[in-house]
């Protein structure tokens, strides 16, 4: 399922480093057609050298954009929790605007869970590097491609065991 909300990062081009879209269509009745939400902003939008504002874009700006996958704001952030502290309370605040539900918001800041490497290195110290971070949703799923990397890492130990007994 396609997120609702989405943050791009132009790495820095624009005061306006990062914007949020809000792909759900506000119906307002506008001769436009529907309108959709966004936001612009820096990293500290609160700072007086800082940039947040929020706007709209009626449907054929938003379909224009839509088209060419919002390449021209720059790479997506798919972790808003990566963001400076200031921006994701900017972002949460903007999403809490738009309308958003409190697991819209948990499902684009997942938290941030440390794996214990002392105890994984004592029952596998081939699997796991330290130190290693996971990035978990709500539900308990890895996100990402952090779980392929460690199914990978299992594999291998596993077969490099195997080749020595």
């Amino acid at each position: 399922m396609a997120s609702r909300f989405r943050i791009y990062d132009n790495g820095g081009s624009s005061a306006d480093r990062y914007t949020l879209i809000d792909s759900k269509a506000v119906d307002a009745g506008s001769v436009y057609g529907n309108i959709y939400n966004y936001a612009g902003f820096s990293a500290d939008p609160s700072s007086a050298q800082g940039v947040g504002i929020t706007g709209e874009m009626d449907e054929r700006a938003y379909r224009e954009h839509a088209m060419k996958s919002f390449r021209r704001l720059g790479k997506r952030v798919k972790n808003g929790s990566t963001l400076p502290q200031r921006a994701q309370d900017f972002v949460k605040r903007c999403m809490r605007d738009f309308g958003a539900t409190d697991r819209q918001i948990q499902g684009l800041f997942p938290k941030m869970v440390a794996i214990d490497v002392e105890t994984v290195s004592t029952t596998a110290p081939t699997l796991v590097p330290p130190p290693l971070l996971v990035i978990v949703s709500d539900e308990g799923r890895a996100q990402g491609s952090q779980l392929e990397v460690l199914s990978r890492a299992a594999e291998r130990a596993l077969s490099t065991n195997k080749g020595k007994q």
